[in-house]
Formats: structure tokens, sequence, C-alpha cells
């Protein structure tokens, strides 16, 4: 299993439990709280078709899907046109409630892929991707968000 693979479960779970709820973002709008079920609301994107419909126009694309298939990171306050310009509240009361939804979210992620290698789904930004591509994706997503409250992972 690849690091991003085995990454996507207990360890980005205690990565993102161990910082305190009310830690201030380096960059950013999202707290910690939010940015458990903004994760949570990716994995989700990356298990089934058709969340939301492709945005990039099409001459874009190859290069999207690449960049999501590279180990190029994502930057610091990159804008999600999907997103509201401010947070969304909370949908769970408690981080705790939060993070299992994730782990949850994480499970079938891999579930999914276990039983259908061969799937691919398509996201808004970068295309169809496979379970590789999607995996990668994720991982690069999550470090760009532990990253934003000062959190280093260990390759």
């Amino acid at each position: 299993m690849s690091k991003q693979k085995s990454f996507l479960g207990e360890p980005l779970l205690d990565y993102l439990s161990k910082i305190p709820e009310n830690a201030t973002p380096l960059w950013g709008k999202m707290n910690v709280h939010q940015v458990v079920e903004h994760l949570a609301d990716a994995v989700k994107l990356a298990t089934k078709n058709n969340i939301i419909p492709l945005i990039t126009p099409i001459e874009n694309l190859e290069r999207m899907n690449a960049f999501a298939k590279s180990d190029r990171p994502l930057r610091q306050n990159t804008i999600n046109p999907i997103m509201p310009e401010n947070p969304a509240p909370t949908r769970k009361k408690t981080m705790r409630e939060s993070l299992e939804v994730l782990k949850q979210s994480l499970e079938k992620f891999h579930e999914n892929y276990a039983l259908n290698p061969e799937m691919s789904v398509m996201n808004p930004f970068f295309g169809d991707l496979d379970y590789e591509g999607q995996s990668n994706l994720l991982y690069k997503h999550c470090l760009h968000h532990l990253a934003q409250f000062g959190v280093t992972v260990e390759e």
C-alpha cells in the first residue's frame, strides 16, 4: 500500500486529533473543526461520482489532472470556488463526532475502491481519477490543511 493510501486512515486521524480545537491557523479562515468536516466532504467527493459537476475548462483538464497526481503541494490560501467565502458552521457539535464521520468516510473510500479496483471518480477540478489519483490528491489536500495548523508529517 502506498504511503498516501496508508496515511488516509488512523495516521491522519491521529494528526488531526492532536491539534487543539482553539488553534489559530497560520492562514485561511477555517478552524480545525471546520477543516475536519471539509476533509470528510473531500473524501466523500473522492468516493462517489456526480456530487459536483466538472468546473475546470476542458482545455485545462490535462494539466489539472497531472497536478493531482504529482507530488507538488497545494499553495497556501488556494481559493476553492465551490466553497463560500466564509466557512460554514460545523454540522456536528463536537470535533470528536466530526472525526468519527471522517473516519467512516475514509473507511468507505478504501472499501469502495477495494470492491471496484477499476473505478474512477470525477473530481470537479481535476477530472477522472482512479484510486491512486484520488489517494494522492487527498493526501496532498490533508498535508495542506495540516500545515495550515503548523503540523508537519514525517514521511
